[in-house]
């Protein structure tokens, strides 16, 4: 009996010491229709994008970079890249407009120039995507696609997971509780293709992710971008996204 006691005494002992569990309230009730209109609402109030960040690259076990880059990208389909050395310089510029992908290998003095797909975007950007879905995925949007059925919605401990699919495609998207968007995981015939992550909605009055992180798991791709510097919605010319042959330089045609 004593050593019974001495036991129960333990246990209550431990019990009290622990901390009570404290379960999150559950999310506002919301609607499928609720978050795909507050996803065309994003659409359309983010049109450009134009920062600093820090870049970080690995393909597979043993292919990775680390860089700082000056990033410019605009609706529909243009990108320009900027990449510097060690002392600041730009050493490669990098531009996808919508009929070409053109860069400029400053130290090399190479120029490279080939028609806008997503291989020629993974050569020289080393993300093998179309430019509109890199560009969506840039500016926290999801990639367009064909999703007729029901879109489906569930809460989860974040906030939301809102699925659509179509015969071959399906793309999940999570919400946080505000509603904004944090996750994209995007399958083909049940296998997962892509994944983008969104963290610390700080810039842009809270309301635009300062890290991305891009998945790509068929060719081992993961990328971490972490703005240091960002502006959206700015005015950026087409010239900006059209890169001439400098004298000298070599050309290299891409397929």
């Amino acid at each position: 009996m004593k050593r019974l006691g001495l036991i129960g005494l333990v246990l209550l002992l431990c019990s009290c010491t622990l901390p009570p569990t404290v379960l999150p309230p559950p999310p506002e009730e919301v609607t499928a229709k609720d978050l795909l209109e507050e996803l065309r609402r994003r659409e359309d109030s983010l049109f450009s994008l134009r920062g600093l960040a820090h870049i970080s690259w690995r393909e597979g076990k043993r292919l990775s970079l680390k860089s700082r880059q000056a990033l410019l990208i605009r609706k529909p389909d243009r990108i320009r890249s900027e990449l510097f050395g060690l002392f600041g310089q730009p050493v490669l510029v990098a531009a996808v407009n919508d009929r070409e992908v053109t860069a400029l290998d400053l130290a090399e003095g190479i120029f490279y120039r080939g028609r806008a797909s997503a291989e020629n975007i993974h050569r020289l950007l080393h993300l093998p995507l179309a430019p509109a879905d890199l560009i969506r995925l840039a500016l926290n949007q999801a990639p367009q696609g064909d999703f007729p059925d029901r879109p489906l919605i569930v809460a989860t401990a974040e906030g939301y997971r809102l699925t659509r699919s179509g015969r071959e495609w399906k793309q999940d998207l999570h919400f946080s509780r505000d509603r904004r968007l944090t996750r994209v995981v995007l399958y083909f015939r049940g296998d997962r293709q892509l994944e983008a992550e969104y963290a610390d909605f700080t810039g842009e009055a809270g309301n635009f992710p300062l890290e991305m992180k891009l998945f790509l798991p068929a060719r081992e791709v993961e990328m971490t971008i972490r703005f240091t510097t960002l502006e959206t919605n700015v005015a950026l010319a087409d010239d900006l996204f059209e890169l001439r042959t400098p004298e000298g330089f070599r050309i290299y045609s891409l397929p």
